[in-house]
């Protein structure tokens, strides 16, 4: 479910304007779809807000310049992640970013970085800026902790909520009765290969009250009988006061006489023997962690500031609680060679976890092995500063190249990093063997999350006066 873009219609709809969202996750006639449901509006739009990650740039690029000739008056805003960080990241790769900025400039009317319900008014006005920077502490567009209990729930009537269902990614829950919230924004830690981690703003956490979360989930249940809900926060626990939002959800569900599930992502680091228990007792019954790799040496390199035994530990509690847990592997991080992935197939031989997910790094921008790289010739090199160990990329000009990086890459696939150890293909290989060899054993694969595995997983939001 699109939360971001059903933020931005609630404040839409808050403001006295009529709004709709076109949600095109894993829709192959993503333009014709949308073309023919803007058409369907009356009157017809006037403002057209495209969100966009890198990998979707070409594709939305498309769907801008449709819509523009079917509706040559309407107003074009892009906004999302790959708005933002190129821009960022301009300030500091002016040059590897000129194609991906001038590309944002040439197709869309406003561009937002950073939240949009409060820029989303401003874009509108006749007398909008080509840029609105909602990221900075300072501006007025900028969504505080102060806003956040302020603004209206996602506004989920605009998608039709009730056909949004999946499980929990628990290959033992077979029923499909969960939804996905935020009751968080931001991350404070600055992991290397992560988009916007150059960025300060990006680090700063903003939270509502626990009272405001609870309440929508109780909202949820109440209006569309969802019993299953997923934190879609970078980490549940990067909060320390914790405490009032598990013992809030002990007392709804009792209120309501209904036992709730809920599944959210932690940090190891951070994660206690009693946090573990208490997030049982409130009803947690899945849990992901960012293990990354089994090696401490990648684990450095790519800034995490986890240990692999603590990792360990998480996942020993985890199951001493109950609770099922799921880890996230990338593959590729600067210096990886044969050895370093040796380590991580030992480690995940020994933990015995229910479920892994695989990835291949990416340099995205406004990442450290995006603009912390040198260019040598053809290709852009990032050196840890610990140990010299280095990362190549080639560059993806994401304005240009649909390239998805997550999921499970096909025969062709083709990364575009390599390290002194091993090349893009040898990188691919080893993701393949990973995938058969740690997710092949499970009798059945649990329902794509929100956004993955689609092969065009964008989404469009337009406001009409």
């Amino acid at each position: 479910m699109p939360l971001g873009l059903l933020y931005l219609g609630a404040s839409a709809e808050y403001h006295g304007r009529r709004a709709c969202v076109v949600d095109l996750a894993g829709c192959p006639d993503y333009v014709e779809r949308a073309v023919r449901e803007l058409s369907l509006l009356r009157p017809e739009p006037t403002a057209v807000g495209i969100s966009i990650t890198a990998s979707q740039a070409k594709l939305a690029r498309e769907l801008a310049s449709a819509i523009r000739d079917h509706f040559p008056g309407v107003r074009l805003v892009a906004g999302g992640a790959h708005v933002t960080h190129s821009i960022k990241a301009s300030a500091r790769q002016p040059e590897r970013t000129r194609g991906l900025v001038s590309d944002l400039h040439r197709n869309y009317d406003v561009l937002v970085m950073g939240d949009g319900e409060l820029a989303l008014q401003a874009a509108f006005a006749a007398d909008a800026p080509r840029i609105i920077d909602a990221t900075l502490p300072s501006s007025e567009y900028y969504v505080g902790s102060r806003w956040l209990d302020r603004l209206p729930y996602p506004a989920r009537h605009l998608i039709g909520a009730s056909g949004y269902r999946y499980n929990l990614g628990h290959v033992c829950i077979n029923e499909s009765n969960a939804v996905n919230i935020i009751s968080q924004r931001g991350c404070p830690f600055a992991c290397r290969f992560c988009a916007g981690r150059m960025d300060a703003s990006a680090r700063l956490m903003r939270r509502p009250s626990a009272a405001h979360v609870l309440g929508e989930i109780k909202q949820l249940y109440d209006t569309y009988g969802y019993t299953d809900f997923t934190f879609y926060d970078d980490e549940l626990n990067a909060d320390r006061g914790l405490g009032p939002l598990l013992a809030g959800l002990i007392d709804l569900q009792a209120r309501l006489e209904h036992q709730m599930r809920f599944r959210c992502f932690l940090r190891a680091d951070l994660a206690t023997h009693t946090q573990i228990r208490a997030l049982a007792k409130a009803g947690f019954v899945v849990i992901a962690i960012g293990a990354e790799s089994g090696s401490e040496r990648m684990l450095t390199n790519m800034g995490k500031r986890v240990t692999k035994d603590q990792n360990t530990r998480v996942i020993e509690w985890a199951r001493s609680a109950g609770i099922y847990t799921k880890a996230i592997i990338s593959i590729g991080h600067p210096g990886e060679s044969p050895e370093t992935l040796a380590e991580t197939e030992r480690w995940l031989d020994a933990v015995q976890l229910e479920d892994v997910n695989f990835t291949i790094v990416s340099a995205l921008p406004s990442s450290c092995y995006y603009d912390g790289a040198v260019r040598r010739g053809g290709v852009w090199v990032y050196t840890c500063p610990e140990n010299g160990d280095r990362l190549y990329d080639f560059g993806v000009n994401w304005a240009e190249t649909v390239h998805f990086i997550n999921g499970a890459p096909s025969a062709d696939y083709n990364p575009s990093i390599y390290t002194d150890s091993l090349s893009p293909s040898d990188l691919a290989s080893w993701h393949r063997y990973f995938e058969a060899k740690y997710k092949a054993h499970h009798d059945a694969e649990p329902a794509a999350e929100p956004g993955t595995g689609a092969t065009k997983p964008f989404c469009a939001v337009h406001a009409i006066h």
